[in-house]
């Protein structure tokens, strides 16, 4: 036998094994379908898992396409939103943050017994350690400086610039002789006026490092407290600061893995001479970052406690371990199609993709064991080919009416209008594809896997009991089903509004733990932008400023700073001299009796601008001081047009509430008064606005999905049995849940997990109405198949109860993995809950109501049936046998 033959005779065995030569030939078109899936098994499952290793390497690969960037959030179409695109041609809002502390926090200084230690972040030492991670005049790339090229481009080191007390210093010692320089220049050449600058004043000036101690304390006298708050602190009351922060605004296209990278290698490489401090990384950009990989570790992680859930319960309650690989083995391929069609669809991700893998382990579950417990019930009295196509034309319907109506519901977050969230879309379309996935991976192993492992279905007793429930006790049910629903409601407000505290939830993330510590010790970690425009040389516009940063100061816990501030922090000692000799020759200094004095002042800059209302010298002097500054100081403040500038106001994280209320008052002062002559102010962009918006926007998402979902399902299940009738009972289950949803909310923010009720309660109502109609359709399928009488009814839900329990078992058990990972604590909470109920709804409130709209009693299914545990008691009693637990 040569290749040729042997490869032949592979194919015929692996063609013939798992068929049935004895079958019949298949009638109508669902049998043909049928006969060619499962008439040989093992080549179709080979076909699926051929498919599957394809899409196992894309499907390893999507975390690599998961960002964590804040801007992925931002409701398209939101006023903020746009505002922030603007602001962002000219500003980075990606900041990062190293927090610096002396020993002194920890330690702090006792001036009675001269314990403690007295290390403040403004000495001299200290400050060179901040400016060697920053980068200035000493310390560049090669020596492993951050924000090595202060051109303020931030195209070459990443960063567009740094702000911190030592930046400030380092800014405010090189001005000097750039003011003496710029001022001198233009005096000469546009006024003929001799300007001399006081010889201490001018000497004082240095390089763009750290000074002398001396020059420090000095120009920290002269700076502005407001500018200084900003960025050290003394957290412990004993007047020493003890804490400062170096904020980096991250340029828009630099890679982020990289700069964090960068920054922990600067922090981590000091030398020993320069280890003065404490400095850890954090702010958003790390944040989200830090969170993303430890919730997508977190949920892998513990991804196996779903799997070892859901075996242990599909085996305790089915006790049959070939149930096992029928169910679990589409799953784990609907997992790898899934996720390798999103990673070759190569879109943007963010951190809530990982939400879905628990939710398809559920939802794949659920379509395995309704198909298999169908095909061995049909088994019983057919054989197993005959039970294929049967349980196909029943159960297989419902499965179909399923998946239609569970895409229905998802597809309502593919709507840009409804939901203007890009990564709740993106979740919406993951599962689509999933739940697509799903029923085709069901239609094609499930019946196969049956067929080869001789899946048989063991029967267990009560659940004929369980079916009568509903009919004889229809209208108890019912009423406590409409006295929930009444309750409920009357917590509405726990489902529209956002939760109130969403700060210093319990967390092991180091960037986390000190982005609080920045917020409780700065006032600071959300920031909120007006963006200004106007004739950054004109005076008028410079006081409009001012007056518009005076008014902001006074909302509590806003900080705001402007350019107006860096005018009221550089000092000026100067003197403007004109001489009265007409015989001057050039290159000849005036005789001092011909030097007439026409401005002495000693003074800020800002006081300075204001000394002279002539429109010419304020412009004059206002150009020179910007000239004054460094690049990189220039591009954090202005733009390169001198026509657009920023009012960055810091706050604390605090409550919706209390957020709202300073965003709402910043746009008031904004509409109060036309703040900028010839130029304008726009409402507050930035994290807190968008925070805002996005809680709004989750609202409106909840509603309209919802609205969306319920109708569209409401139509398909009326147009598919061709009864309006049908399909309004078919949607009391879920109406019932969804009413149920705000005192299930109410109830989980009491008990601590209202800080992960946050956006992704927008899509809890299209996965509960696409997931909690599958328990309705399989209930409403069956009532037709065995009519609307008392007994139809109660074989309804007693042949689907047992099922529909071991699928919400089991789809629990899928889920677990995400209530166990903190940041999705609360939304599978929520999603395993209302899933429960949809259940019990299906099961019990359905069935009651068919029982209540048919007007039939328990009095149609005959006497009632005693228990079983009554009948041993009474057989025991009859027999006069002592009673054990055992005997029981």
């Amino acid at each position: 036998m040569d290749l040729g033959d042997l490869w032949s005779r592979l194919g015929q065995v692996v063609a013939s094994a798992g068929a049935d030569p004895g079958a019949k030939p298949p009638r109508g078109l669902l049998e043909q379908i049928i006969h060619y899936i499962t008439y040989q098994p093992v080549l179709t499952l080979g076909i699926v898992f051929l498919i599957t290793l394809g899409m196992l390497i894309p499907a390893g690969q999507m975390e690599e396409n998961i960002e964590a960037d804040l801007s992925m959030y931002l409701p398209e179409g939101a006023e903020a939103t746009e505002i922030m695109d603007e602001l962002s041609e000219d500003w980075s809002s990606d900041v990062v943050i190293i927090f610096v502390e002396t020993d002194n926090r920890e330690d702090p200084y006792d001036p009675d017994t001269g314990e403690g230690s007295e290390d403040n972040i403004t000495d001299r030492r200290i400050l060179v350690e901040m400016s060697a991670i920053e980068g200035d005049e000493e310390y560049g790339e090669e020596d492993g400086a951050l924000d090595w090229s202060k051109d303020g481009s931030g195209k070459d080191d990443g960063f567009i610039y740094a702000f911190s007390i030592s930046v400030l210093i380092k800014e405010l010692n090189s001005t000097p002789p750039r003011i003496v320089e710029a001022a001198e220049l233009q005096a000469e050449e546009d006024t003929g006026l001799s300007l001399s600058f006081d010889d201490d004043y001018v000497a004082q000036g240095g390089a763009y490092t750290i000074p002398s101690q001396d020059r420090i304390n000095e120009i920290l006298n002269q700076t502005t407290n407001n500018t200084i708050n900003k960025v050290v602190t003394d957290t412990n009351g004993d007047t020493i600061w003890d804490t400062a922060v170096i904020i980096l605004g991250a340029h828009p296209d630099a890679d982020e893995e990289e700069l964090i990278e960068r920054i922990n290698n600067a922090i981590d490489e000091r030398p020993s001479d320069r280890r003065r401090t404490k400095m850890t990384q954090t702010g958003i950009i790390l944040v989200m970052h830090d969170i993303t990989e430890q919730a997508t570790e977190d949920l892998n992680k513990n991804m196996r406690y779903s799997i070892i859930f859901i075996v242990g319960m599909v085996f305790l309650l089915q006790r049959n371990l070939k149930i096992l690989p029928i169910v679990l083995l589409p799953v784990f391929v609907t997992l790898i199609w899934t996720f390798g069609i999103i990673t070759l669809l190569d879109v943007r991700l963010s951190p809530i993709i990982t939400a879905a893998a628990p939710l398809l382990i559920a939802l794949s579950v659920a379509y395995g064991l309704h198909l298999a417990n169908r095909i061995a019930e049909f088994e019983h009295n057919e054989g197993l080919r005959a039970a294929i196509p049967d349980a196909f034309r029943t159960t297989g319907v419902a499965i179909v009416l399923s998946v239609i109506t569970t895409i229905i519901g998802f597809a309502s977050l593919l709507i840009s209008s409804i939901v203007p969230i890009v990564p709740l879309r993106i979740m919406g379309a993951t599962l689509v594809i999933g739940i697509a996935c799903a029923f085709i991976l069901t239609v094609l192993m499930v019946p196969n896997l049956v067929l080869l492992l001789r899946y048989k279905k063991k029967q267990m007793g009560g659940w004929q009991r369980v079916g009568e429930v509903p009919v004889r006790y229809r209208y108890p049910i019912v009423a406590i089903a409409i006295v929930m629903t009444i309750i409920s409601l009357g917590m509405l407000s726990a489902m529209t509004e956002p939760p109130e505290q969403r700060k210093q939830q319990e967390t092991d993330v180091e960037s986390l733990k000190k982005l609080y510590s920045y917020s409780d010790d700065f006032n600071a970690g959300q920031q909120a932008y007006l963006l200004i425009k106007g004739d950054l040389n004109d005076t008028d516009v410079l006081d409009g400023i001012d007056a518009l940063e005076e008014k902001v100061k006074k909302i509590p816990d806003a900080t705001p700073m402007t350019i107006v501030d860096l005018f009221k922090s550089v000092a000026v000692n100067v003197t403007v001299t004109t001489c009265t000799w007409d015989e001057l020759l050039p290159g000849v200094d005036c005789p001092s009796q011909f030097e007439v004095v026409l401005y002495e002042f000693t003074g800020t800059y800002w006081e300075f601008i204001h000394l002279d209302d002539n429109p010419e010298f304020q412009r004059r002097s206002i150009r020179i001081f910007y000239d004054s500054l460094s690049p990189e100081m220039r591009r954090m403040l202005m733009n390169s047009d001198y026509d657009r500038t920023l009012l960055m106001a810091d706050m604390p994280f605090l409550g919706r509430t209390e957020t709202k209320r300073i965003v709402n008052a910043m746009n008031s002062i904004v509409d109060e008064r036309h703040w900028i002559p010839g130029g304008s102010v726009t409402h507050v962009t930035g994290m807190a606005a968008v925070t805002i918006i996005i809680d709004d926007a989750t609202i409106e998402i909840q509603k309209d999905t919802l609205t969306v979902s319920i109708i569209l399902v409401f139509i398909t299940i009326s147009l598919i049995y061709r009864s309006p009738r049908i399909g309004a009972l078919a949607m009391i289950p879920i109406a019932m849940v969804l009413a149920w949803q705000p005192v299930t909310m109410a109830g989980l923010s009491s008990s601590g997990a209202e800080a992960e009720l946050g956006m992704m309660t927008s899509v809890v109502s299209a996965i509960v109405v696409g997931v909690g109609i599958d328990f309705s359709i399989h209930v409403t399928n069956r009532i037709k198949e065995e009519g609307e009488s008392a007994k139809g009814i109660a074989s309804s839900a007693e042949h689907t109860g047992q099922t529909m329990v071991e699928a919400t078992a089991t789809t629990c058990g899928g889920l677990i993995a995400g209530v166990i990972v903190p940041w999705f604590t609360g939304f599978f909470s929520l999603v395993i809950l209302l899933l429960i109920y949809a259940m019990f709804t299906a099961l019990f409130v359905l069935p009651a109501a068919y029982a209540i709209v048919n007007g039939v009693s328990g009095d149609d299914l005959g006497p009632r049936r005693p228990s079983v545990l009554m009948t041993r008691l009474r057989q025991r009693l009859g027999r006069q046998e002592p009673l054990t637990a055992e005997s029981l």
